[in-house]
């Protein structure tokens, strides 16, 4: 077998095909109107005139669909375009349906929607403030159904979650520690920034759906899609193409279930394909404050550690509870710490709605915890690295009773790294060498399967869910049939991803990036209480 991974070569040639390199026949193209305003009531929409522009098929707004009721997968929180009322500037309002992207993003300018502004909150201490406006009045809780477990909201406030875990006393232990440190840290909400923004096409009919989208979740996608419009499972197909990166800005659901409410209006095959503007006003990462607090004993060693954070999760929930309690899992680190406080709260605020971004609320909490350590070991004059491999759990020591023991030697891959800093020649008086560790548990249940046929010529098919987001997943699948079939070449194996179950006629075209800044959205919208309305 080759050692060159094959989609590379498509990717290179060109010949690589994702979402926007597709058509099907009879495709529509959407484009979303979004709100300018960052918490309003909608007053009204009046769509008449885009709907009767040349080339426009027609237009989607809340009230077509608000009877299929709110989407999310952990809590149920989300319509599937505005209703009521706006949560956050860049919220879908409506989607103009047309022949071509050019008439549909033309008559998108001529949707005149009038908006009641409401009071806002858009940072975690306005939102927890006491009398800061509720983004969500209720919550309907889903249990197991794409993370383990479910949410814990807080009633009548805007905590959406609340993970909480106490090991020993802490009291105790600061009570008689011969020194204490607390710090406080914020991280930033930030955009995943995927080469490819999010594009989607829906083929709504009758009582079967097929979605082509750059999902990292496409069973996610099918059981929200399912669930949401009354489909059977086996009626929603979700095809994968190559995925033009994600880093979690793709995974769990996003604009699937609107473009399926555009397809399903009109009962044609329906296109969007974001820029990366919009892409941006869809999903982030959680930013986060975060206070820790350590007590050692007179030689360095930790008694206990308090941690508090506070994620921001945005306007809806999406998998903001599970980033809070990743996040609080990780901020702990391969430490012995026998008396421990862990408290992590998702908080919704008037802005872009959070998500997952690479492990899962592990940047914002390890990166918080090993700065704190720095900082702990500066305060006592100790070496950070002497002060890290004080404190190192052992390989088969568990850092918290309900947790799997490590398995592997931290100090001896900290002895490797101190070790290449020693012997490093510096390039410049400018560089720096830093060190930081930690340990997390898997993001999701690792459980994963695969369909392996021998077919009657002795090549052999390889069925397998796993996303190509440019990691690999796929060859190393073949590589590993290819080395377990023995005797057989590699060029026997034939490999099916889900990519391309359909034959489609495409065109050749790079990804569509839109053509007019998200400013130009904002004209011809009308706040009744503040014209200018962030625009």
């Amino acid at each position: 077998m080759s050692s060159v991974r094959s989609d590379l070569i498509e990717k290179v040639t060109g010949r690589a095909e994702y979402v926007t390199d597709l058509t099907v026949p009879g495709m529509l193209h959407g484009f979303v109107v979004r709100s300018p305003a960052v918490h309003a009531r909608i007053a009204s929409i009046d769509s008449r005139v885009a709907r009767a522009m040349d080339g426009v098929v027609d237009v989607l707004i809340g009230e077509d669909v608000a009877s299929f009721g709110n989407w999310g997968v952990v809590l149920k929180d989300r319509p599937i375009i505005a209703t009521d009322r706006v949560r956050y500037v860049g919220e879908p309002v409506a989607v103009v349906i047309a022949e071509t992207i050019e008439i549909a993003e033309n008559a998108a300018e001529l949707v005149d929607v009038e908006y009641d502004d409401l009071p806002r909150a858009t940072t975690i201490q306005e939102a927890l403030a006491e009398e800061a406006p509720l983004i969500h009045e209720r919550h309907e809780n889903l249990e197991d159904f794409y993370f383990k477990g479910g949410a814990r909201p807080t009633q009548n406030s805007n905590i959406f979650h609340t993970y909480r875990n106490n090991v020993g006393d802490v009291d105790a232990a600061e009570a008689a520690a011969a020194y204490i440190h607390e710090d406080r840290f914020t991280f930033p909400a930030i955009s995943h920034f995927a080469m490819e923004p999010h594009a989607v096409i829906a083929d709504f009919q009758g009582d079967s759906l097929t979605v082509w989208a750059g999902a990292q979740t496409p069973t996610a996608v099918q059981k929200v899609l399912s669930r949401l419009y009354g489909l059977q499972l086996a009626k929603v197909r979700v095809i994968v193409p190559f995925v033009g990166g994600g880093f979690g800005g793709k995974a769990s659901v996003k604009i699937e279930p609107l473009v399926a409410a555009a397809s399903w209006k009109v009962q044609r095959p329906v296109r969007v394909a974001q820029s990366m503007t919009e892409s941006m006003l869809t999903c982030r990462r959680l930013g986060a404050d975060i206070t820790i607090r350590t007590a050692l004993d007179a030689k360095g060693r930790i008694l206990a550690k308090s941690a508090k954070l506070l994620l921001d999760g945005g306007a809806y929930s999406d998998t903001g509870s599970a980033v809070a309690t990743k996040s609080a899992n990780r901020i702990m680190g391969p430490y012995v710490v026998p008396n421990l406080r862990l408290e992590a709260c998702a908080v919704y605020t008037n802005t872009v709605p959070g998500a997952a971004f690479r492990s899962i609320g592990g940047p914002q909490a390890v990166w918080a915890k090993e700065s704190h350590m720095d900082n702990v070991a500066a305060a006592i004059g100790m070496d950070p690295s002497e002060f890290r491999l004080l404190n190192l759990a052992s390989r088969g020591e568990r850092i918290r009773p309900d947790l799997r023991a490590l398995d592997m030697d931290m100090s001896e891959l900290i002895g490797r790294v101190t070790q290449s800093f020693a012997s490093e020649v510096k390039a410049s008086n400018r560089q720096a060498c830093g060190l930081a560790v930690a340990a997390t548990d898997p993001a999701n249940t690792p459980i994963s399967n695969a369909i392996v046929r021998l077919k009657i010529d002795g090549s052999i098919l390889v069925s397998v869910s796993s996303i190509e987001v440019g990691q690999g997943a796929h060859a190393a699948m073949a590589r590993i049939a290819d080395l377990e079939a023995a005797g057989l070449r590699g060029n026997r194996l034939a490999h099916r991803y889900g990519r391309r179950p359909l034959r489609l006629g495409h065109r050749r075209k790079p990804i569509d990036r839109g053509r007019r800044p998200f400013r130009r959205e904002c004209r011809n919208r009308r706040s009744r209480s503040d014209p200018r309305n962030g625009c």
